[in-house]
């Protein structure tokens, strides 16, 4: 796996050309490419680190290098670099839904390298993936999805200096970077494969890194870098810790309402039944009262009859006993 692409453009025309052919908008318009190996089919899935266009982005350099000729001492040189490309390959095994997030990473670093004011724009590819003949490894390989960034090579004096940039330090320390935050974030080398960074390593475990034995020996321009780079890590970790306790907090949040929601709904409920009981119990009692009343009335009845039938037939037998008397009947 490679490590860092790097290519010099020396016009305002190839610069513009390669943001062109990056532009994700710019190379969906584009009905046959040159380069064979890009799938059409895939390239809606590309996206762009910065919410900029592609004029926008053309507007953006067209100032910077306005700038940079006003800040000349002289005229600047016709061959001068006026922009920088450099590709990052995905590491492998990275899972694509990561890709993104890891483009952003790497965007960082390179921008805390070079300068946020001089990052144009970064573009992530995931529609040039084929398979090559690597010469490194004399086998078949698929590539990879890859990162272009794209800036201006301006100095902290406003000069417009490639060298001044990119150098041992840019790619030295650029490289450490990555494959630090990749092997930190994701557990994976960055650029494994790389025969440069194969003999750097070998010489560190040895001992014979000047760096590895002579950490004094690295500049204070470098330590400024590292220690941005670290910062913004920090920075974008808290980002991401503050994010998951939010999402948290909205679930907790979330199951506080269905249970409040739920309680309420038993309460009704409880309310509800209470308010039935209350009616059953009511209308037994009214049963109870009018099975009483009915009981009464026709307790009161029969004694009325009852007596009313005593008294008749008292008036009978005496009425008996009368005519019997007067006519001198017998039984």
């Amino acid at each position: 796996m490679a490590g860092i692409g790097f290519k010099k453009l020396k016009s305002s025309g190839e610069v513009k050309a390669v943001l062109r052919h990056c532009d994700t908008e710019q190379r969906a318009k584009t009905k046959e490419h040159s380069n064979k190996d890009i799938n059409p089919a895939l390239t809606s899935m590309n996206f762009e680190i910065l919410d900029r266009s592609y004029e926008e982005c053309c507007q953006m350099y067209d100032k910077a290098m306005e700038q940079a000729e006003k800040n000349s001492k002289r005229k600047i040189r016709v061959d001068a670099v006026r922009g920088v490309t450099n590709v990052y390959n995905c590491p492998k095994g990275l899972p694509k839904e990561q890709f993104k997030e890891w483009c952003q990473k790497v965007y960082n670093i390179v921008s805390d390298y070079v300068g946020e004011e001089n990052m144009i724009q970064g573009y992530g590819h995931v529609d040039e993936v084929h398979d090559y003949y690597d010469p490194q490894t004399k086998e078949k390989t698929t590539s990879e999805e890859h990162l272009h960034i794209v800036f201006v090579p301006i100095t902290k004096d406003g000069q417009l200096n490639c060298k001044g940039i990119t150098n041992d330090n840019y790619f030295y320390g650029l490289n450490d970077a990555i494959e630090e935050m990749t092997m930190r974030d994701y557990g994976l080398h960055y650029n494994l494969n790389s025969k440069e960074n194969k003999e750097r390593r070998r010489r560190k475990q040895k001992g014979n890194s000047k760096e590895e034995r002579y950490p004094k020996w690295r500049t204070v321009e470098q330590l400024k870098v590292e220690s941005a780079v670290y910062a913004r890590e920090e920075e974008q970790r808290a980002k991401e810790h503050r994010h998951v306790l939010i999402e948290k907090n909205n679930e907790l949040l979330k199951i506080n309402n269905k249970l409040q929601e739920d309680n309420e709904n038993l309460t009704d409920q409880i309310q509800k039944n209470t308010e039935t009981l209350n009616q059953q119990e009511i209308l037994r009692s009214i049963k109870d009262i009018e099975d009483a009343d009915r009981h009464e009335q026709a307790e009161k009845f029969r004694r009325k009859y009852a007596k009313m039938y005593a008294d008749a037939q008292q008036s009978y037998t005496a009425n008996q006993l009368s005519t019997e008397g007067t006519y001198g009947f017998s039984k």
